[in-house]
């Protein structure tokens, strides 16, 4: 059969058939350039995937894959998603001549210091987009939230900022510009500057996102979220909790959770020691999350995920008892489909590592007796 598709350049196969095939080897790019180079009906999808994704992240990557789209100008349809975009360096080529040739661009990832350093006409290109579903910027300063706001449009369904600063605090309104913003991801430095001053100086935005990955740090922070979890907008939520704050374990109000479907924490517990150059230990926030899912008896909540770091300082003869209030939490919500405990070490050496880890695992899922019961129950080691 190989010969015979090689002589006649076409495939005796069904096109689906061959589509669905290649559609198996999204990220494996040397048997995607051999389908390639098969026949005519193997081209095209091979091909969509290949370009798929392109990044050009260094000034070589960047003259290539312009002199490939002027030589090839029929890939330029493939390309859903352009990385590693940066500011154009003297005498080469101009990330906005890449970026207005691409017709089907869905996904762009952004990272310059400089706002002004990509050019006027770069970002009014990025606004025209009329694809463009997913927009990343990495280690940005912009002038203001209503420039970000017009640069969303309404297309941009997910927003992802990293380090990023606002260089005015002018509330934007939103008057003539609205946003389908659902997905909103801030990181940078463990802190959710980015999605603190978005909540407050975009209110459209805030009302529109349906999923937030944010990191906790200080107890204001808690208090931002408890804010947007009681208009009963967010439907799955992604947090790194690592307080340090001195009061960040006082009183902490009870989040109105009950309208999540997915709630992921990825914590430091009470197994950690003080250090003297983090801040303080997160001691009882464990504690504090599973009261919360105390409240929630009748809730919408199908997934709790608790990503746990263990270090060098954890002993196996630790207090496990935590799980157990954990277990009986779960065990009154019935829409509950699945606890996810990950265990994942931090600082420990190799030989630590299996012993500690695997006594830690069992020790947990040993506490989880009811929600075994229910088969609801995965704990694993990452």
């Amino acid at each position: 059969m190989e010969t015979e598709i090689q002589s006649n350049s076409s495939s005796p196969l069904p096109q689906e058939l061959i589509d669905h095939i290649i559609d198996t080897l999204p990220s494996d790019i040397p048997t995607l350039r051999s389908c390639s180079l098969v026949c005519r009906s193997f081209l095209p999808r091979a091909r969509e995937h290949l370009f798929r994704q392109v990044d050009i992240g260094t000034p070589h990557l960047r003259q290539s894959f312009y002199n490939l789209c002027h030589s090839s100008p029929h890939i330029l349809h493939s390309v859903k998603s352009l990385i590693g975009v940066t500011p154009g360096e003297e005498g080469g080529v101009s990330p906005d001549l890449i970026l207005q040739s691409l017709p089907r661009l869905e996904k762009l990832v952004v990272s310059c210091t400089n706002w002004s350093s990509m050019g006027s006409s770069f970002w009014e290109i990025v606004s025209n987009l009329s694809s463009l579903r997913s927009l990343t910027l990495n280690g940005t300063i912009i002038p203001s939230i209503c420039i970000l706001s017009s640069l969303l449009s309404s297309r941009v369904e997910e927003l992802c900022l990293s380090e990023t600063d606002f260089v005015s605090n002018d509330v934007c309104r939103h008057g003539s510009h609205d946003t389908r913003v659902q997905s909103l991801t801030c990181s940078g430095n463990f802190r959710p500057t980015e999605y603190e001053r978005i909540m407050s100086l975009c209110p459209a935005l805030a009302n529109t996102a349906r999923s937030i990955d944010i990191n906790l740090y200080f107890r204001n922070h808690i208090l931002r979220m408890k804010v947007q979890l009681d208009l009963g907008i967010l439907r799955n939520i992604t947090v790194l909790h690592i307080p340090r704050d001195s009061d960040v374990h006082r009183d902490l109000p009870i989040l109105n959770i009950r309208h999540l479907h997915s709630i992921t924490v990825r914590i430091w517990d009470h197994h950690s020691r003080p250090d003297p150059n983090a801040g303080l230990p997160d001691l009882g926030l464990l504690e504090w999350w599973i009261q919360n899912l105390e409240h929630c008896k009748n809730s919408d909540i199908h997934r709790v995920a608790f990503h746990v770091y263990y270090d060098s300082l954890y002993l196996p003869s630790d207090d496990y008892s935590v799980w157990g209030k954990l277990d009986r939490a779960c065990a009154a919500m019935s829409s509950l489909r699945l606890i996810e405990i990950v265990v994942m070490p931090e600082s420990l050496t190799d030989g630590e590592i299996t012993a500690t880890l695997a006594h830690g695992m069992r020790a947990i899922a040993d506490q989880l007796t009811l929600s075994t019961r229910r088969g609801i129950v995965s704990v694993s080691v990452r």
